[in-house]
């Protein structure tokens, strides 16, 4: 009888426990995550997507803590820069390097203030508070990703909506220092390759996402003569053919050849898309290109391919690759934003062996890839 009597004390107490529970121990955050719903992807929806408002910000660590500061801060550490160039852009780009590891360092400067520093680096670098190298689970080891941000800029607010692809390949990271970085995710392996770490102003005139406000900051040129625009345009083409070759190096890949004709053909494409000269097929694509007003555009860069252009037979057997842009705003950050991208980043790790030429005419941008032919040009050029 006692025995029966303790059974039952026992039964009531772990009953009475089991039903209550659900009360005294409400389902936490943590208990949420460990059971998830089935899903193959992360939702992207406004039903299910986790309120603008409420994005995490990490602490302030790494190159991070350098933005919005002076430039001087930077160069404590890092020296002076190795070389600078005018951007006719409003802000200037300085290159600086690393004592220690073997990382690309190129910084925005305005008015003496960093405004942007874009790095990459080998897998086995460390850039706090990130890893080059690390996978994208690994990141939310780190942080939870978020795929709306939603901030005051100069008492104007501004809502930002990334996509599931930038989410996969290009996340959005806030600090609590009031900046953000931009992570680059390879196609081949999902590894970090780069990292774009930027205050807000810098983060809307690029604005590489969807932005759901009205309000826009656009880009102003400068106010220079043809011959410093020329300049600035035979700058920013060896800085972006030095930054692919840097970025193909760090996936096993030779660097590209140029050549005299292929210079040639380049400078000509972009002078004659500038003028509206050039043979498009099609109607809307004259349009995309014609429609970009200088200085009232930002956001992502409009794309002419090789389709969108009437090639001759000469063009043709050549097997040219065509990539017309803009605007381009920043070149290396472009150049990041495109090798995240799985067309455009199987464009520039092609196994075959090619010709690689890029011009610029202010902010605008043309690529030429072209396969390398059996004879040796005697006047190629690394």
């Amino acid at each position: 009888m006692k025995r029966a009597l303790w059974f039952l004390t026992i039964f009531t107490v772990v009953m009475s426990l089991f039903y209550l529970e659900p009360i005294y121990f409400p389902l936490t955050e943590a208990t949420q995550s460990a059971n998830p719903q089935p899903t193959d992807t992360l939702p992207n929806d406004s039903s299910n997507a986790i309120t603008p408002l409420n994005y995490d910000k990490l602490t302030a660590a790494g190159f991070s803590v350098y933005i919005n500061k002076p430039v001087s801060d930077l160069e404590k550490v890092f020296g002076k820069p190795i070389n600078t160039q005018e951007t006719g852009l409003g802000y200037t780009i300085g290159n600086y390097e690393d004592g220690i590891r073997d990382l690309f360092i190129e910084v925005n400067i305005k008015a003496d203030l960093v405004q942007s520093i874009k790095v990459a680096g080998k897998s086995t670098d460390k850039i706090a508070p990130f890893d080059f190298g690390m996978s994208l689970s690994e990141l939310t080891d780190i942080t939870t990703l978020f795929f709306h941000f939603d901030f005051d800029y100069k008492e104007e607010s501004f809502d930002i909506e990334l996509t599931e692809e930038d989410q996969n390949y290009r996340p959005l990271i806030a600090f609590d220092n009031e900046t953000f970085a931009i992570l680059f995710f390879g196609q081949d392996h999902n590894e970090l390759y780069a990292v774009d770490y930027l205050n807000k102003e810098t983060l809307l005139r690029l604005m590489p996402y969807q932005i759901n406000s009205e309000n826009t900051l656009a880009y102003k040129l400068s106010d220079f003569s043809e011959e410093k625009w020329q300049e600035i345009a035979n700058q920013n083409a060896l800085r972006s053919k030095m930054l692919i070759a840097y970025l193909r190096e760090q996936e096993g890949y030779d660097s590209y050849v140029s050549n005299l004709e292929l210079q040639l053909a380049a400078s000509q494409l972009i002078e004659a898309l500038n003028e509206n000269q050039i043979p498009l097929v099609t109607e809307s694509s004259k349009k995309t290109w014609q429609s970009i007003i200088p200085e009232k555009e930002n956001g992502p860069a409009s794309l002419l391919t090789t389709d969108a252009f009437l090639l001759d037979n000469e063009e043709l057997e050549k097997e040219r690759v065509i990539i017309a842009a803009k605007p381009i705003i920043d070149p290396s950050f472009t150049i990041f934003w495109w090798y995240s991208d799985p067309y455009l980043h199987s464009r520039f790790i092609s196994n075959e062996n090619q010709r690689l030429e890029i011009a610029f005419a202010k902010e605008s941008m043309i690529v030429l890839l072209e396969k390398e032919m059996q004879e040796t040009d005697e006047s190629e050029t690394q």
